[in-house]
């Protein structure tokens, strides 16, 4: 659910559920909205997420495999952040439409890559995390969220300093 209220705040600038109209209607759209929108995205991410493990990896891991569908969307989570607050939630010169699935795949091949680079390469070889299974080593949810956490610190508390400050219209 915490993908959905971000893919939808942050990528989608609140659609669909600013449609509903007042600020009540429209937090009851969001909230009912987002958990249904985020029960989808877990259904969706899951089968996703055994491919990029394989097999072999989604067997050993057994029952906890599906907690990786949840390490996969933290790092989907860590690029909508950066996207949207580092790189202007480029790009915005299309229709609203377009814009919208833009963001949204480009986001969501980063946070693929970044699971894959993460789980068979920076766990293991660089940050010396334990193996969860012969080929895969670590655990994201702890360190991808130390990466949003950082990653807010900079956007909120450094107002991202360093990066161009955004035109205003």
């Amino acid at each position: 659910m915490i993908i959905a209220v971000v893919v939808t705040g942050l990528l989608t600038e609140n659609w669909p559920w600013r449609l509903a109209g007042t600020p009540g209607r429209v937090a009851l759209a969001s909230t009912l909205g987002n958990v249904l929108l985020g029960t989808g995205i877990f259904f969706a991410l899951r089968p996703l997420t055994e491919l990029l493990l394989g097999p072999a990896d989604v067997a050993a891991l057994g029952p906890a495999a599906v907690s990786f569908t949840a390490q996969l969307g933290v790092c989907w989570v860590f690029w909508m952040i950066l996207w949207q607050n580092c790189f202007a939630n480029k790009p915005d010169g299309l229709p609203a439409p377009g814009r919208y699935a833009a963001r949204i795949i480009i986001t969501l091949l980063l946070g693929i890559g970044t699971f894959f680079l993460y789980f068979h390469v920076l766990a293991g070889g660089l940050l010396h995390e334990p193996p969860m299974t012969e080929n895969i080593d670590g655990n994201a949810l702890g360190w991808m969220d130390g990466m949003v956490l950082w990653t807010l610190f900079y956007v909120l508390c450094l107002q991202s300093w360093g990066l161009p400050k955004p035109a205003t219209a």
